[in-house]
């Protein structure tokens, strides 16, 4: 099934904004997600300084599919944006 924004959403694109973000930023995408690893890559492009993680075999549900590697991850990134 294709995830279509219906509600008060469905129109909001600041993708043209990403340039503005001056913080540590993580993209984190899962092998099967609903957004298509390029489409993270472009956003992560975009951003200055930020990172993108690909987490194997899981969707958009990083954080259920694979608990223990998008937990790793996570900390790495806010270990290393402290160490900053």
């Amino acid at each position: 099934m294709e995830f279509v924004s219906t509600g008060t959403l469905r129109d909001y694109d600041r993708v043209q904004q990403l340039c503005d973000l001056k913080l540590p930023t993580l993209f984190l995408v899962g092998e099967y997600d609903e957004v298509p690893v390029a489409a993270a890559r472009e956003f992560q492009a975009r951003v200055a300084g930020s990172i993108i993680r690909v987490v194997p075999d899981a969707g958009h549900a990083v954080q259920k599919d694979r608990t223990r590697v998008c937990n790793e991850v996570i900390a790495a990134f806010l270990n290393e944006a402290e160490n900053r």
